[in-house]
Protein backbone atom coordinates (compact mmCIF):
# COMPACT_ATOMS: atom_id res chain seq x y z
CA UNK A 1 0.00 0.00 0.00
CA UNK A 2 1.42 3.73 -0.60
CA UNK A 3 -0.04 6.21 1.20
CA UNK A 4 0.21 10.29 0.93
CA UNK A 5 0.78 12.62 3.47
CA UNK A 6 -2.91 14.69 4.23
CA UNK A 7 -0.92 17.04 7.06
CA UNK A 8 1.34 16.85 9.84
CA UNK A 9 2.16 18.03 13.22
CA UNK A 10 4.10 18.04 16.02
CA UNK A 11 2.92 17.70 19.29
CA UNK A 12 5.28 19.16 22.11
CA UNK A 13 3.23 18.05 25.14
CA UNK A 14 3.25 14.38 23.74
CA UNK A 15 7.06 14.74 22.06
CA UNK A 16 5.56 12.95 19.14
CA UNK A 17 4.57 13.47 15.28
CA UNK A 18 0.87 13.19 14.30
CA UNK A 19 0.29 12.67 10.38
CA UNK A 20 -2.72 11.96 8.55
CA UNK A 21 -2.41 10.08 5.73
CA UNK A 22 -4.61 8.53 3.03
CA UNK A 23 -3.87 5.07 0.88
CA UNK A 24 -3.92 5.78 -2.69
CA UNK A 25 -3.35 3.24 -5.87
CA UNK A 26 -0.32 4.85 -6.76
CA UNK A 27 1.62 2.03 -6.25
CA UNK A 28 -0.34 -0.72 -7.77
CA UNK A 29 -0.10 1.75 -10.97
CA UNK A 30 3.90 2.02 -10.75
CA UNK A 31 3.96 -1.91 -9.73
CA UNK A 32 1.95 -2.37 -12.94
CA UNK A 33 3.94 -0.52 -15.51
CA UNK A 34 7.16 -2.22 -13.53
CA UNK A 35 5.55 -5.72 -14.39
CA UNK A 36 4.73 -4.84 -18.03
CA UNK A 37 7.99 -3.37 -18.54
CA UNK A 38 9.85 -6.90 -17.46
CA UNK A 39 7.87 -8.39 -19.46
CA UNK A 40 8.76 -6.97 -22.29
CA UNK A 41 12.63 -7.09 -21.32
CA UNK A 42 11.82 -11.23 -20.95
CA UNK A 43 10.59 -11.33 -24.39
CA UNK A 44 14.14 -9.29 -26.13
CA UNK A 45 16.53 -11.22 -23.52
CA UNK A 46 18.28 -14.24 -23.75
CA UNK A 47 16.73 -16.86 -21.10
CA UNK A 48 20.33 -17.61 -19.80
CA UNK A 49 21.16 -14.14 -19.06
CA UNK A 50 17.76 -13.81 -17.52
CA UNK A 51 18.71 -14.82 -13.87
CA UNK A 52 22.47 -12.95 -13.72
CA UNK A 53 20.97 -9.52 -14.61
CA UNK A 54 17.99 -10.32 -11.66
CA UNK A 55 20.88 -10.77 -9.61
CA UNK A 56 22.67 -7.83 -10.74
CA UNK A 57 18.83 -5.55 -10.26
CA UNK A 58 18.61 -6.72 -6.64
CA UNK A 59 22.01 -5.56 -5.65
CA UNK A 60 23.84 -9.07 -5.62
CA UNK A 61 26.60 -8.00 -7.81
CA UNK A 62 29.41 -10.51 -6.68
CA UNK A 63 26.52 -13.63 -7.27
CA UNK A 64 26.36 -11.91 -10.46
CA UNK A 65 29.52 -12.14 -11.32
CA UNK A 66 29.86 -15.41 -10.03
CA UNK A 67 27.08 -16.62 -12.37
CA UNK A 68 28.36 -14.69 -15.49
CA UNK A 69 32.10 -16.12 -15.20
CA UNK A 70 30.39 -19.67 -14.71
CA UNK A 71 28.17 -18.94 -18.01
CA UNK A 72 31.52 -17.63 -19.71
CA UNK A 73 33.45 -20.53 -18.37
CA UNK A 74 31.15 -23.49 -19.74
CA UNK A 75 30.01 -21.87 -22.47
CA UNK A 76 30.54 -23.74 -26.52
CA UNK A 77 33.01 -21.33 -28.33
CA UNK A 78 30.91 -21.38 -31.22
Amino acid sequence: AVFQIDSCQYNVEEDLWHAQVHATDQGADLAAKYMEYQKKKIVKSNIILMFGNLLLEMGEYARAETYFDTILNSSNPN
